[in-house]
C-alpha cells in the first residue's frame, strides 16, 4: 500500500503560495452583494479593507481559553489589554468575553454545555468535533463570502501554503463555516545520529534499514564510548511504537512501519481509492515482522515497552544510545541533554530508513485541530475576519500591522494567546521559511530585515560558531534551525496526507477497545509473546468488534 500523497510538498506548497492573490479586493460586485446580504453595508467605512476601520462600533461577544503564566503587565487582563485596546482603536471593534475557561479539557467541555444549551458567544474556538456538530444544527455562519472579501492577502497565503488542505477541513458542501488554526507541517521523525561515533566506527551515513541495522549492531558490539563496557544501546523504542498518537515526539518506529508503506492509526486511500485503516492493511503486518525480528536480535532495546520517555531520554543523556528518531527540534531535548554531559557528542539529522524507491515515507499531522466559528445570526461576520487579519500579522510580524504592533508589550515575552482569538496562523512549511530566512542572514553577515525570532536565532547561531558547545541554548538553536532542517528540505521526503481526520459515532463507542485490541496485538507480536500470524487474528477481531462499521462511517463521510 504505498501511497505517495503530496511528494515534494516543499515545491508544491511554495509554489501555491507564491500564486497567491497580492490584494484583498472584492472579486465582483455580486459577491459584495452576498457578503453583506442581511447586514448594514454602510457601517464599513472601506467595504473590502481587510484593516478598514467599522464607522461605529462593533461589539464582539468571544469564548475565551485562560492562558497561565500570560506575562501581562499589572492592571492588563485578558479581556483588557494593549492588544485588545489596538484592535478597537484600528478596527472600532470592542471585543468582550461572554465566558472565560481554563484551557484543554475544561474549555472543551464548556463548549459542549454551550451548544447543549443553544447560548451561543459571538465566536468561540471549537474542535473537529464540535464544529460538526454546530454544521449539523445549523447554529453557525457560513463564512464563505466574508472569507473571500475580507480575508488579509497574509491569511490567505497562508491557507494556500496548505494548498486546499486546510480550508477544506472546515468546508461542508461548498460552503466554509470555520476559520480553521494551523498546524505547522514538517515535524515527522528524522533519524538522528551520533556522528562521532560513526566516524571513530568507520560506518556509512544512513540511508537504508540495512544500513540503520548495521550502524545499531556496532553501536552495541563495538564500544563507541570507549568506557570498555557492553552497555550501549542499538534503537530506542517507545511503547506506543507508531501512529497519529506519537507523531511529533521522540523515539517512535514511525519511519521504520513507513519504509514498509505502513501507516498505523491512520486512515489512508489505496492504490483502488478504497478508505484502509492503516493499522489493518498487510503492509503493517509486514513492518511488524521486521521490528520483530530486529527484537529477538537485539537491535531494538528489550526494555523498551517497559521505559517511560524520561528513562529512555536518560539513555540519550548518559551516552548509551547513538541513535534517536524524532523531529527536526529534538537538539533543544533530548540532544542538549547528550552534549551537555558530553561535549564531545556531534549529532547530525538523516532522512532514514527510504524505502526501495529512495523515499522516507512520512505521515502529515492534521492541518487544524481547532476552528474559529461566528454563531450563525451574528451579523458583522467581517468583524471576525479583520480581527484575525489584525492579530495575524501582528504575530507574524508581517506588514503593515506589524509596523504599528511590535512596540507593544516590546521585551516582555507577552503571550500572543492575549489577542482576542487563541487561533494562530502559520505557513505549513514555516520552519523552512525560517530556516532561509537566517540563512540568508548568515551568508550576508547581516540580521537586517530579520524578524524578532528570526534576529534571536540568528544571535544565537552567532554565538554558537563562535564559542562551540559554551551555551547550550545557542547549542540547542544552532543544531535544530541548521542540522534539523536541512533534511526537510531533500526530495527524498514524500509526505502522507490521511484521508480522514475526524471521530464517527462508532470510534465514539468502540475507538477505545478498538485501540486497546490494537496496541496489544502489534506489542504481542514485537515482543515476540505473539506470532506474525496472530495478525491476521487481530484485523479480524478489529472488524468483528466494530471496525467494518467504523470503515463504512468513514466512507459515508468522505462521500
Amino acid at each position: 500500500m504505498k501511497i505517495k500523497g503530496l511528494g515534494n510538498l516543499l515545491i508544491i506548497a511554495l509554489a501555491v503560495s507564491g500564486c497567491t492573490s497580492s490584494n484583498g479586493e472584492l472579486e465582483s460586485s455580486s459577491q459584495a452583494e452576498q457578503a453583506n446580504d442581511n447586514r448594514d453595508v454602510n457601517s464599513v467605512v472601506h467595504q473590502a479593507d481587510p484593516y478598514g476601520s467599522f464607522a461605529e462600533p462593533v461589539t464582539l461577544s468571544i469564548a475565551k481559553e485562560t492562558i497561565p503564566n500570560n506575562n501581562l503587565p499589572d492592571g492588563g487582563t485578558l479581556e483588557n489589554n494593549e492588544y485588545t485596546k489596538f484592535i478597537e482603536k484600528k478596527l472600532n471593534v470592542i471585543v468582550s468575553h461572554a465566558w472565560e475557561s481554563e484551557p484543554g479539557d475544561t474549555y472543551t467541555q464548556k463548549v459542549g454545555l454551550t451548544i447543549a444549551s443553544n447560548a451561543y458567544p459571538d465566536a468561540m474556538m471549537v474542535n473537529l468535533d464540535h464544529l460538526n456538530q454546530l454544521v449539523k444544527a445549523d447554529a453557525i455562519a457560513d463564512l464563505t463570502e466574508v472569507y473571500k472579501a475580507y480575508a488579509s492577502p497574509l491569511v490567505k497565503e497562508i491557507y494556500s501554503s496548505y494548498q486546499d488542505q486546510l480550508l477544506e477541513m472546515a468546508t461542508f458542501d461548498g460552503k466554509l463555516m470555520a476559520l480553521p488554526g494551523s498546524n505547522i507541517g514538517y515535524q515527522h521523525d528524522l533519524m538522528w545520529v551520533r556522528k562521532d561515533w560513526l566516524d571513530k566506527l568507520e560506518l556509512p551515513v544512513p540511508k537504508t534499514l540495512d544500513d540503520i541495522i548495521l550502524i545499531a549492531k556496532a553501536f552495541i558490539e563495538q564500544d563507541p564510548d570507549d568506557n570498555s563496557l557492553a552497555d550501549t544501546f542499538g534503537l530506542l523504542g517507545d511503547v506506543r511504537m507508531a501512529g497519529p498518537s506519537i507523531h511529533n515526539t521522540v523515539h517512535s518506529f514511525n519511519n521504520i512501519f513507513g519504509m514498509f508503506g505502513a501507516y498505523p492509526g491512520t486512515w489512508v486511500k489505496d492504490a483502488t481509492g478504497n478508505i484502509v485503516y492503516g493499522s489493518i492493511a498487510s503492509e503493517t503486518k509486514s513492518a511488524l515482522a521486521k521490528l520483530a525480528e530486529l527484537y529477538a536480535a537485539g537491535i531494538i532495546d528489550k526494555q523498551f515497552a517497559f521505559r517511560s520517555s524520561e528513562d529512555t531520554n536518560a539513555l540519550v543523556a548518559s551516552s548509551k544510545a547513538g541513535i534517536v528518531f524524532g523531529p527536526w527540534w529534538i537538539p533543544y531535548r533530548p540532544l542538549n541533554d547528550s552534549v551537555k554531559n558530553e561535549p564531545k557528542a556531534e549529532w547530525i539529522a538523516y532522512n532514514a530508513p527510504l524505502d526501495t524507491d529512495g523515499k522516507l515515507n512520512v505521515v502529515a499531522d492534521a492541518p487544524a485541530t481547532k476552528f474559529l466559528v461566528v454563531r450563525k445570526d451574528y451579523e458583522q461576520l467581517e468583524a471576525v475576519v479583520k480581527v484575525l487579519n489584525v492579530q495575524s500579522a501582528a504575530i507574524r510580524s508581517a506588514d503593515p500591522i506589524f509596523e504599528e504592533t511590535k512596540a507593544i508589550y516590546k521585551d516582555l515575552d507577552v503571550n500572543w494567546a492575549n489577542w482576542p482569538f487563541n487561533l494562530q496562523l502559520d505557513y505549513n512549511d514555516a520552519v523552512i521559511r525560517g530556516y532561509d530566512k537566517v540563512k540568508a542572514a548568515l551568508d550576508a553577515e547581516s540580521p537586517v530585515g530579520l524578524s524578532a525570532e528570526g534576529l534571536s536565532k540568528y544571535k544565537q547561531i552567532m554565538k554558537e560558531q563562535s564559542n562551540p558547545k559554551k551555551d547550550l541554548t545557542a547549542w540547542s538553536e544552532t543544531n535544530a534551525w541548521t542540522t534539523g532542517i536541512i533534511p526537510l528540505k531533500e526530495s527524498t521526503t514524500n509526505i502522507v496526507s490521511p484521508a480522514f481526520y475526524g471521530t464517527t459515532p462508532t470510534m465514539k463507542t468502540k475507538g477505545t477497545v478498538l485501540g486497546k485490541l490494537e496496541s496489544q496485538a502489534f506489542l504481542k507480536i514485537v515482543l515476540g509473546e505473539a506470532s506474525i500470524d496472530s495478525f491476521d487474528d487481530f484485523v479480524k477481531q478489529w472488524k468483528s468488534l466494530g471496525g467494518d462499521q467504523i470503515t463504512l462511517e468513514v466512507t459515508d463521510a468522505l462521500k
